[in-house]
C-alpha cells in the first residue's frame, strides 16, 4: 500500500487515517510499522499507479472491503450497573 504523506517538522511518528488501519490489521495496542520511501522517480510513479491506497479498496480473493471504518468500543451487559450515578462517574460520563 502506498500513501501520500506530509512530513511534519520535529515528529518521529507517522500518522494514518483511521480508514487505513484495517488494511494493516492495526488495533492500537502498541503496533509498529516500517516506512519505506521510494527513492527514484520510477519507483514513485509505480507506487502512485499500482499501490496507491485510494485504488486498493477490495481484497482480490474475496471481494471484501480492505479499507473501512472500524468500530471499537466498550460493551456492557444491560444488568451490570445501568445508569447509576457511581457507575457513570467510574466510566467518565
Amino acid at each position: 500500500m502506498a500513501h501520500t504523506a506530509k512530513v511534519l517538522k520535529r515528529e518521529a511518528t507517522i500518522r494514518l487515517h483511521y480508514v487505513n488501519c484495517n488494511t494493516y490489521n492495526a488495533d492500537f495496542d502498541g503496533d509498529e510499522m516500517n516506512l519505506h520511501a521510494p527513492q527514484d522517480p520510477i519507483s514513485r510513479m509505480e507506487a502512485l499507479a499500482i499501490a496507491k491506497a485510494d485504488q486498493q479498496y477490495l481484497v482480490p480473493t474475496s471481494g471484501k472491503p480492505l479499507r473501512g471504518l472500524i468500530q471499537a468500543g466498550m460493551n456492557a451487559a444491560s444488568g451490570d450497573c445501568g445508569l447509576r450515578k457511581g457507575c457513570c462517574q467510574a466510566v467518565g460520563m
